[in-house]
């Protein structure tokens, strides 16, 4: 979960730190993955209601190989990789569930 939060506003937010870490140390793919509806689940079973969550699926892009990599420029390639996940993501939802990434579409360069 890149941008794993307890939200009642269907906003993305910024980043968990470690997401694009994982990704680099496993070296697997990177699947963006958007849930619409999720902010709605508590408040919807407690009224034992059932709940619509939308999932809609990226496109995979990687493994990201940055090893042979000095730490400085490392650690830059990982805070753009970050970014570019949350760009991929933001584009799975409706601009105006997108937060901070509302102008998602423009992409970085990880």
């Amino acid at each position: 979960y890149a941008a794993h939060n307890a939200r009642t506003d269907a906003q993305l937010t910024y980043p968990q730190p470690g997401t694009a870490y994982i990704a680099v140390q496993s070296n697997v793919p990177i699947l963006p993955v958007g849930l619409l509806g999720t902010e709605q689940i508590l408040q919807n079973m407690m009224r034992l209601r059932r709940t619509t969550v939308t999932v809609n699926i990226g496109k995979a892009f990687g493994p990201i190989d940055i090893q042979s990599l000095d730490k400085i420029e490392r650690r830059r390639r990982m805070d753009l990789l970050t970014e570019e996940i949350m760009v991929r993501i933001a584009e799975l939802f409706p601009p105006e569930n997108r937060g901070p990434y509302r102008r998602a579409g423009a992409r970085s360069a990880a």
